[in-house]
């Protein structure tokens, strides 16, 4: 059926709304990885949700796989992750997904002080997700590794207005949008 006012079928209203909604399960897994936020990683996945990087790297549960990242970023001095192209295809309470990542991970160089090992990252998430009692979240997620390259640099400045944890003034910004009159 059609909506009057917008000619818009209901099941396409519903498909851009899932896609809306599966698009902010991505930038959580995003945010989470560079606020270091375990939890918030976490809430991407549903209970049984599992991650693959290869089984050389990480295979197991949602959970853990973020547990892992995170310990992993905690050993870096800064890192940015970037969302670009992101195909959902919706279907039902079923969906897929294929998100380009770019992360740029900063940590010390081996020559010491005012030096920095930059490493760039670019990679695909292929990701299954379903909704569960109205909730949008991940059941496996693949990671494809595209390309990356690490140089050497000196003279680096790492910013000082981020903090690489859930206490970033991000949240309490963010929070103050969903609280009605402020």
């Amino acid at each position: 059926m059609t909506d009057a006012g917008t000619g818009v079928a209901g099941g396409e209203l519903r498909d851009v709304v899932a896609k809306a909604e599966i698009h902010e399960v991505l930038l959580r897994y995003f945010r989470a990885m560079d606020r270091i936020d375990d939890e918030l990683g976490c809430s991407i996945f549903h209970e049984d949700g599992t991650g693959d990087y290869g089984a050389d790297i990480f295979s197991g549960s949602g959970p853990d796989l973020i547990r892992w990242l995170n310990d992993y970023n905690r050993t870096l001095l800064a890192s940015h992750h970037q969302m670009s192209n992101a195909t959902i295809e919706v279907s039902g309470d079923a969906a897929a997904s294929e998100t380009y990542v770019t992360a740029t991970l900063v940590m010390p160089a081996p020559q010491g002080v005012g030096h920095h090992v930059v490493r760039r990252v670019h990679g695909r998430y292929l990701d299954a997700l379903s909704r569960r009692n109205g909730r949008w979240a991940i059941d496996h997620r693949r990671y494809r590794r595209d390309f990356f390259w690490e140089e050497t640099v000196a003279g680096l400045t790492i910013g000082s207005g981020a903090d690489r944890t859930p206490s970033d003034q991000s949240y309490a910004h963010l929070a103050a949008a969903r609280t009605p009159g402020v």
